[in-house]
């Protein structure tokens, strides 16, 4: 859950800073979370 948190605090952060590579945070960020939560 904590994570969770940590990553939304973060996505804001950096979407913030560098708008245009958004898409490809997500993309990262969506592999981390398959990597963390498989199911």
């Amino acid at each position: 859950m904590v994570y969770i948190i940590i990553i939304v605090i973060y996505v804001n952060i950096y979407f913030k800073l560098h708008p245009k590579k958004i898409l490809k945070l997500f993309t990262m960020i969506h592999l981390k979370k398959l990597l963390v939560f498989p199911l």
